[in-house]
């Protein structure tokens, strides 16, 4: 029984090590194109490894994290000091390919444009 428990404290031990490699790849990399497949490269891992660890761990798909992930780094964009950027720059600042992408994202996740957003926060 105490190797049984060992061999999961282990596996659970990986599972995390694996998780905080994967988010780390996606915090420093979410500005380019990637892909589970991409960070699965990166980490040696496959994409079905890792897609479900996030389903595990985080109870949501890789795709969900990155875009929370690039969502949050476009709203700092837009409340900072790249107020007067085209939405089509900053989401090309934030990995998105196209500015319809990047708008329809942004909605699904903050229940407003990205205009609407930048709009409220400088407060006119």
């Amino acid at each position: 029984i105490l190797a049984m428990q060992s061999q999961e404290t282990e596996g659970s031990g990986a599972a995390k090590r694996h998780m905080d490699r994967a988010i780390a790849c996606i915090n420093e990399n979410y500005d380019k194109d990637i892909s589970l497949q991409w960070v699965g490269e990166q980490m040696g891992l496959s994409p079905q490894y890792i897609s479900a660890l996030f389903r595990q761990e985080y109870g949501e798909t890789f795709l969900n994290y990155l875009n929370k992930v690039r969502i949050e780094a476009a709203k700092r964009l837009l409340a900072g000091a790249k107020e007067s950027a085209s939405f089509q720059v900053i989401g090309e600042m934030v990995g998105f390919n196209s500015v319809h992408t990047f708008m329809r994202v942004f909605k699904k996740y903050e229940g407003i444009t990205p205009g609407k957003y930048r709009e409220m926060r400088s407060g006119k």
